[in-house]
């Protein structure tokens, strides 16, 4: 399994193959698993909600809880990290969502638009991803067998990575 990983264009922020998603960076002062995933999901039916996914409505999407630029859910959540049907869990305003998520399930509406910009800090990157840019493709696929030793769901592996735990802890044992 493990030897068909493109651990060239793979990044800590979706592996496939664990069924992970990383949220880490989709907000701050994260609350329970209970209220993240119930956020999560109602999040979810919001944007599938939505008929026609123009770049209007997106933004309609984006500011529907609030006015103010990275203001976050009671939970610590961003409003607007979907799971999508194929169990990603990502921002639908991404411009690159469409390098995950099949144009099928969602046709990003605008590609040279960042819908994100001044709604969240969209220059930022957690250690573990900044460490990862770094390493080779033998100490990536270290990191992963780590990751897969960890059973991780979304939830903590976002809670590991948004608090920098989780390179901290492996980097410990190396």
């Amino acid at each position: 399994m493990t030897n068909e990983i493109n651990y060239e264009k793979l990044l800590p922020c979706q592996i496939p193959h664990l069924n992970l998603s990383c949220f880490g960076c989709c907000g701050r002062n994260f609350k329970s698993k209970h209220l993240i995933l119930k956020q999560l999901n109602n999040n979810t039916n919001e944007f599938n909600s939505i008929i026609i996914k123009s770049t209007l409505r997106l933004l309609q999407f984006r500011d529907r809880l609030s006015e103010i630029p990275f203001a976050v859910t009671e939970s610590g959540l961003c409003s607007n990290i979907i799971k999508f049907k194929n169990g990603i869990i990502a921002c639908p305003l991404h411009p690159k969502i469409n390098e995950i998520i099949p144009n099928k399930e969602f046709n990003y509406p605008n590609k040279k638009l960042d819908l994100r910009i001044n709604h969240c800090d969209v220059n930022y990157e957690c250690e573990t991803f900044k460490v990862w840019l770094k390493m080779t493709i033998k100490e990536r696929k270290k990191l992963i067998k780590y990751i897969e030793k960890q059973k991780f769901d979304n939830y903590n592996y976002s809670i590991q990575n948004g608090d920098d735990l989780l390179i901290k802890n492996f980097l410990n044992l190396q």
